[in-house]
């Protein structure tokens, strides 16, 4: 809809900048499609845009070994690159780099040979999951 937009003024836009663009819309429309109220969209918005703090479940703080609230911060990209906006711009672009220039799934199927190994180990994980289907676990619509 945005890029006829676009063709109509005439302009071309940028794949990446597309890509971002769709990404950022999806991510949004989720929250309005999974939250309870409006006041619960826009709590969870604020939440992802960094609005309202920072929480971590106590039971990844034991995972991290973090036993105070002040721990919290050391998990933070702020701390992480020393505060200097530089740092987090260049953190942010190796993240990019990667997403872009490494393969993705499809491309690394495309490398996979059919192998004796590889068939054992696609039926271990067959059996596994037909196994772990006995657990009851709540239907992901169950709201709707």
């Amino acid at each position: 809809m945005l890029n006829r937009f676009w063709q109509k003024a005439g302009l071309k836009m940028n794949k990446y900048l597309s890509w971002f663009i769709t990404f950022q819309f999806i991510n949004i429309a989720w929250v309005f499609f999974r939250a309870n109220s409006w006041a619960d969209a826009i709590k969870v918005l604020k939440g992802m845009a960094g609005l309202t703090g920072f929480y971590i479940p106590e039971s990844y703080a034991r995972l991290f070994n973090l036993q105070t609230v002040e721990g919290i911060n050391d998990l933070s990209i702020v701390t992480a690159t020393g505060g200097s906006l530089t740092n987090i711009i260049l953190l942010i672009f190796a993240g990019i780099m990667v997403t872009l220039l490494f393969k993705n799934s499809t491309q690394l199927m495309e490398q996979i040979k059919p192998t004796w190994f590889w068939g054992f180990f696609v039926a271990l994980l067959y059996f596994v999951s037909i196994f772990s289907m006995a657990k009851v676990s709540e239907f992901l619509y169950f709201n709707f």
